[in-house]
């Protein structure tokens, strides 16, 4: 399960590396059209190849629930079947997980890098992206445009520029409930 879940996550990486040293280095575009000529791949790109891993796993997800699907729940094969098939689709989950982990933390660096200074306890495990956007804050004196974003458990928000800002303040969620309606109950964060 390990393996597949690094794979796809780095996935991404790796074909964004590739585009980027294909137009490059030419060394590099040298060797991909050298694996495409090679005739034990049939002319696949290096990028078909590596996709590989990874759509295999889907077409044997795929390939199991339609053998099922025409397997008698009598046929001495149902019960294994049924397993193989449950077992495939937990690997599948468990890629799936991991690749969206891997995006959320990203996402939530990138917003660390976006504030000067970075405040160096934003990234954490538990910690995941939920929105931004630019809000008015109800001060005492006058209305302030603020840019803010929320996580799943802090409120973080400076004053509404492009690009880098710095960062203003930050305060801890303590709890979200929705189901008509969203309440957020906060607290400062000393």
């Amino acid at each position: 399960y390990k393996l597949y879940k690094v794979y796809a996550g780095n996935h991404s990486n790796a074909m964004s590396t590739i585009e980027r040293c294909s137009t490059s280095k030419p060394k590099f575009q040298k060797f991909l059209q050298e694996v495409k000529k090679r005739s034990d791949i049939s002319g696949e790109t290096l990028n078909s190849l590596l996709i590989m891993p990874i759509q295999r796993l889907l077409r044997l997800k795929m390939l199991l629930e339609r053998l099922l699907k025409f397997t008698p729940e009598t046929h001495c094969d149902f019960k294994n079947l049924t397993s193989c098939l449950q077992a495939v689709r937990d690997v599948a989950d468990h890629v799936n997980h991991g690749v969206t982990e891997k995006e959320n933390r990203i996402k939530v660096w990138e917003v660390q890098q976006r504030m000067v200074p970075p405040p160096p306890d934003l990234v954490k495990p538990h910690r995941t992206f939920v929105r931004e956007g630019k809000l008015l804050k109800v001060c005492r004196r006058t209305d302030k445009a603020r840019h803010f974003f929320l996580f799943n458990d802090i409120l973080v928000y400076g004053p509404s520029l492009t690009g880098t800002f710095p960062l203003f303040n930050s305060m801890l969620l303590l709890s979200i409930t929705h189901h008509t309606h969203t309440y957020i109950y906060i607290q400062q964060v000393t």
